[in-house]
């Protein structure tokens, strides 16, 4: 299965291999493995008992074929190239619920073509998968014929070029992490900050022989004169109308009054940046311990919202939750962040895979949708963003009800009392293992943490509903002030 970064890596504590379990006595038998021998523990012969006295089930029927996972079309490094977007041209605002509704306009083509779409939540057409993100294809915006012309002409004397100071620069903060610092100002990269350069600025390589060197010395060599990198058709264009509107294109010389609406289908092979899944916060950082005991806390509810990436923490495996830690469930700028909303295709193999995932820089996860191959949208037409967590996710599926072992094998997902009860049993036996490998120091790192962020605001609240009778406290909250202890 895929390992990298564009699934949700919850190997190193979903211990994948157990997520095909049955709901009869494999994971019992799983388990007893694991206590090394040791008698059945009492919990599991009450259960046991009490299976004896449900009803008996109906008999599973297999499907005449048997759902494979699907393997990546795409990864990492294979992603296409990432449109570019115009921000003065887009907007983000919320519906009355709070949900994010972005539309956008990128471009990414030779022509400077346009094209405008929004994205929204709304029910998703995945049964029982609640919420969803959904893309809408708005239309084109086409240059103006004579325009597009003059800028076919001047970009054909321009290259494009990455100067060095467009690089990050890594730092490490006070708090012993790293971070990134971007350089900007007005013509700290040169050209105006405009990445496509004239040719005659671009720096030219030259060499030369020197006595007594076997190799040639190589030196950078650049074009001086007085107007010499002048363009006259690109300085008409760029100085045309009011200086102070922002331009659009490849250039940033053309109005957005240039553009004329079109009706041309999408069909780029080009991403679409969709945002950043996590972090959004500082404190979404946590080291494994701390995550794992927090996810058993809520009933392991983070465990379906979190990233495991390449950078460590406090000396330990780091993990991106985006979960509040006083509810455990999406805290409020999670709610506001459409990655947030993207469900992902499971075993389903008629739904097509249209989001992919990046470990951006080892630190934080990225979203990017590709068109599917041999497709195209039309204006109006609209497709839910699905992406694909493969095995990593297979024990989140199950709780839901449509994991393979759900499918295939009988397995009930947590609104059968009997499967929710092992399955919370087995999650309390991988947490113990869990806690008794942590050292002194990273325990009562664990426990302040637990204390400060999950204990105390459950607690005030708790206290407002005994005095007044009135907090919005939720079930999982009560549970997790009862698992804390």
């Amino acid at each position: 299965e895929d390992d990298n970064s564009n699934s949700s890596d919850q190997s190193s504590f979903d211990d994948g291999e157990e997520s095909d379990e049955d709901s009869d006595s494999s994971s019992d038998r799983e388990v007893s493995q694991k206590s090394m021998g040791e008698a059945e523990p009492s919990e599991f012969q009450c259960l046991r008992r009490y299976e004896e006295c449900l009803p008996e089930r109906e008999t599973v029927v297999t499907r005449v074929e048997e759902i494979k996972t699907r393997e990546l079309a795409i990864i990492n490094n294979q992603i296409p190239p990432e449109m570019s977007s115009i921000a003065h041209m887009s907007k983000v605002e919320y519906d009355s619920h709070g949900r994010p509704i972005w539309e956008f306009v990128v471009y990414g083509g030779c022509d400077e073509t346009l094209f405008k779409f929004r994205i929204d939540v709304r029910p998703s057409t995945i049964p029982g998968a609640g919420l969803g993100a959904f893309m809408t294809y708005l239309g084109s915006l086409h240059l103006d014929p004579k325009l597009r012309a003059i800028n076919s002409r001047v970009i054909q004397r321009r290259r494009p070029h990455i100067p060095k100071t467009t690089n990050l620069i890594t730092f490490r903060r006070q708090d012993g992490q790293l971070g990134t610092l971007k350089l900007t100002g007005e013509d700290v990269h040169g050209n105006d900050n405009n990445l496509y350069w004239p040719d005659t600025m671009l720096p030219l390589k030259a060499s030369f022989e020197i006595p007594g060197r076997k190799r040639p010395a190589e030196c950078d060599v650049h074009i001086v004169g007085d107007h010499i990198h002048d363009d006259p058709e690109f300085s008409a264009m760029k100085n045309r109308g009011d200086t102070n509107v922002k331009r659009v294109g490849h250039l940033e010389a053309l109005l957005p009054s240039d553009y004329y609406p079109g009706k041309q289908a999408f069909e780029l092979q080009s991403s679409i940046y969709v945002g950043r899944y996590g972090p959004l916060r500082r404190q979404d950082r946590k080291p494994e311990s701390l995550f794992l005991c927090k996810s058993f806390i809520f009933q392991y509810e983070p465990s379906g919202y979190c990233f495991q990436v390449g950078e460590e923490i406090a000396d330990e495996v780091q993990i991106v939750d985006i979960m509040d830690d006083a509810t455990g469930l999406n805290h409020a700028a999670a709610l506001k962040s459409l990655p947030t909303y993207v469900n992902e295709v499971g075993h389903d193999l008629s739904r097509l895979q249209n989001v992919f995932i990046s470990d951006y820089e080892d630190r934080s996860i990225e979203y990017n949708f590709v068109l599917p191959d041999n497709q195209k949208l039309k204006v109006g037409d609209c497709t839910e963003l699905l992406t694909n967590y493969y095995s990593a996710y297979e024990r989140n599926r199950q709780r839901h009800g449509y994991g393979r072992a759900n499918l295939y094998e009988g397995k009930r997902g947590d609104d059968h009392l009997a499967s929710y009860i092992k399955d919370r049993l087995r999650e309390r036996s991988d947490t113990l293992n869990v806690v008794t490998t942590i050292d002194l120091f990273q325990m009562v790192d664990v426990w302040e943490s637990l204390r400060e962020n999950v204990c105390k605001p459950i607690q005030k609240l708790l206290k407002r509903f005994l005095e007044s009778g009135d907090s919005p406290l939720s079930n999982l909250q009560l549970v997790g002030l009862r698992r804390v202890f």
